[in-house]
């Protein structure tokens, strides 16, 4: 793919309006140097509870930060962001001054049916309706007096996800776009089948209450309110129901299978440990629009931003190139700039300011990328070069391993000793010398199940000299998807297959002394549903002979220097976002960091019986979910998820508590699914509905 520069009228045109704006902005910038990005020179205006009317009559509510013009009839560029999570003025006021305060309008609406906004609520993420509407604000901001008429979407997580949506349908006015830890697989990559393996987690529990909630600020308790959010189903019961992935899932919007989906340009931010890091790499080998992206220590919600860096710096400059053709010189630049993580103990805490390694700024793939494998060899070691015996190591399965690995492939995960005592290990010698990865590690192997469903996980860790072990990236494999995610087929016990594991995207600098592990597993619990059979794996080792892979994993190598300069965000250091004037300040979150509300996992086993047991709580007071897992050995099919989320708000005299319980369990051949929430005022129920159903499980 080719990089693309300030001129801009090299770029790819895909569609005839990308023809136009590539000519037209590639005059005005020819003649144009170098300038910097936008500085803070503007005051803040806020408007509140802004109404957008829909075409068919439904009203959205949003919050709109203003810049203080310099001159009158000043017009301003737009930024949107369209979220369901009940955001008030206040609660964006700081992220949105840094924008305003250079120079741009930023714009934050709510989706239909949540918030203040008017209308039933959706019946999935990132619905058609949503898009749709989204399309409409846009043509509405666009043809403001105080708007240029140039539109740039936004976000982080949900705003991230429905800004590359919309992208896709190419609407009129959207010029330009930043997608903050969000991806468009939205079937491997989104929590609800990660890996193409089931996934049921505390996000499942609280959106399944969160979207039943009434309008603030008054929270009517009205029919009309009940009818559009209490009573509609809970999106759990839908996405169970879409087992494989398809047309519900893709909806022309994988990238790797359509290269042309995202005509518009678009700015990545991502973390090294958010579960959606990997939609990064696909968009820069995929995409013909301009894509530029930066990676950091960072877990989902990009919090914590260091160290020493500002990356809203660089994504000011990207909305000042294309909003307002002001030629920043970014698109002159490596097209991603990377965090380069060293060797570190595991921490399950740890900042991302406290991350040790350094920026580093490259193409993709980048420059000096060498592909190198390791072999997986008969005496359990790691080498460069393939065994020259045949070995096959079996591995019985465990349907309980894996707490320690994490709930996501994200944050930084504990010692992983524990989870790998029950897995396939294979270790490297010491190394002698720095070794620097910068990409998708790979596995490929070949291996047999006793049964017709296994699942394959390969972690790939760092071993420290004193045995202490670091998750760095891994990923599953639901061996039913092994030619096809769309058309899976069971296994045929004892056969021989194929299989390649595309680890998610990281980066890494093993130090000397330490090993390089990779573990393979066939369960990696609660993170992912266990497969229902009890049986035994198999791993081949040994040679390459016919279409039997000598076991492998290939790393992609970089040198350790990427000899392009950095960026100028990479040496600035983050602004303190300020709060909003008369606001009151923020209650404080529980967490050891501060920011983070979760406690630690609890994890009871029950000898006698087999079982395994994970509880988790997490929250922040009056807004708490609480999950147990629980799974057996002798019966893996027997699994199950039971969880409460418990939203509660007092106004005045009033105390309104929505309050959902979902609890789903599964045999070998069914999913049983039942959802009850209620809704009291000062302790009285107003309103209760429950859902329950049986659903075949397929290849699940």
């Amino acid at each position: 793919m080719p990089e693309f520069s300030a001129g801009v009228s090299r770029l790819i045109a895909i569609t005839a309006v990308g023809v136009l704006l590539s000519t037209a902005l590639g005059a005005q910038t020819a003649k144009q140097s170098v300038v910097p990005a936008s500085a803070p020179d503007y005051g803040i205006r806020v408007e509140e509870n802004v109404w957008v009317t829909m075409k068919d009559g439904v009203r959205l509510s949003g919050h709109i930060f203003f810049p203080v013009g310099k001159r009158r009839g000043e017009r301003f560029p737009v930024l949107f962001h369209h979220t369901p999570y009940r955001e008030t003025a206040a609660s964006r006021y700081g992220a949105s001054s840094y924008l305003v305060r250079r120079g741009y309008v930023d714009a934050h609406f709510q989706v239909r049916g949540t918030g203040q906004s008017e209308g039933a609520v959706p019946d999935r993420e990132y619905s058609d309706q949503e898009i749709a509407d989204a399309i409409e604000v846009i043509a509405w901001l666009a043809r403001q007096p105080w708007s240029n008429g140039r539109v740039g979407m936004y976000g982080v997580s949900w705003s991230g996800f429905n800004a590359a949506q919309v992208a896709m349908r190419r609407p009129p006015g959207l010029e330009a776009i930043s997608v903050g830890a969000g991806t468009e697989d939205l079937y491997h990559e989104n929590i609800q089948y990660l890996d193409g393996i089931l996934h049921f987690g505390s996000y499942n529990f609280g959106i399944d209450v969160r979207t039943t909630m009434s309008p603030p600020p008054d929270f009517p308790l009205t029919d009309a309110i009940f009818r559009d959010r209490f009573d509609q189903p809970p999106w759990s019961l839908t996405f169970l129901k879409q087992q494989r992935d398809g047309d519900y899932w893709r909806r022309g919007t994988r990238l790797d299978l359509n290269p042309d989906a995202i005509a518009i340009p678009t700015f990545m931010i991502g973390g090294w440990v958010d579960t959606y890091r990997s939609s990064i790499p696909r968009a820069l080998e995929h995409m013909k629009a301009p894509t530029v992206a930066v990676i950091g220590p960072w877990n989902h919600d990009l919090r914590d931003p260091g160290p020493a860096v500002e990356y809203r710096h660089q994504q000011i400059r990207w909305w000042d190139y294309w909003l307002k053709r002001r030629n920043t010189g970014i698109l002159d630049e490596p097209r991603v700039t990377a965090f380069m993580r060293y060797s570190h103990l595991p921490d399950p805490w740890i900042r991302g300011r406290d991350v040790a390694g350094e920026w580093r700024a490259d193409t993709w793939p980048p420059r000096g990328l060498e592909w190198k494998p390791w072999y997986l060899q008969p005496d359990h070691d790691l080498r460069p070069t393939p065994p020259s015996v045949s070995a096959t190591h079996q591995l019985k399965y465990l349907p309980a391993v894996g707490p320690q690995a994490g709930q996501y492939w994200t944050n930084t995960q504990p010692d992983q000793r524990a989870v790998d005592g029950f897995s396939l290990v294979y270790d490297s010698e010491p190394l002698t010398a720095d070794l620097a990865i910068l990409g998708r590690p790979k596995a490929i192997f070949a291996a047999s199940a006793t049964a017709p469903l296994a699942h394959w996980f390969v972690r790939l860790s760092d071993v420290a000299p004193d045995g202490i072990t670091t998750q760095i990236t891994g990923a599953g494999l639901n061996g039913a998807h092994r030619e096809s995610s769309t058309d899976p087929a069971a296994l045929v016990p004892g056969k021989e297959y194929r299989f390649e594991v595309n680890l998610h995207v990281t980066s890494w600098v093993f130090k000397p002394g330490h090993r390089i592990r990779v573990a393979i597993s066939n369960a990696l619990w609660p993170m992912q549903w266990p497969s229902p059979y009890p049986m035994t794996t198999s791993l081949v080792l040994g040679p390459e002979r016919g279409s039997t892979p000598s076991a492998q994993i290939l790393l992609p190598v970089v040198p350790l220097e990427s000899g392009f300069p950095l960026p100028p965000f990479a040496s600035i250091v983050q602004e303190t976002d300020s709060a909003m004037p008369g606001a009151p300040p923020p209650p404080p979150l529980r967490g050891p960091l501060g920011f983070n509300a979760r406690k630690p996992q609890k994890i009871d086993r029950d000898e006698i019986a087999g079982t395994t047991s994970v509880s988790l709580e997490d929250g922040v007071p009056g807004n708490i979910t609480k999950v147990v897992w629980r799974v057996s050995d002798l019966r893996p099919d027997l699994a199950s998820i039971r969880g409460e989320r418990i939203n509660t708000v007092r106004i005045g005299d009033r105390e309104v508590v929505w309050e959902g319980f979902t609890e789903i369990r599964s045999d070998s051949t069914n999913f049983y699914y039942l959802h009850r929430r209620w809704v009291r005022e000062n302790g009285r129920v107003v309103r209760e509905r429950s859902w329950q159903d049986t659903i075949p499980r397929f290849f699940r």
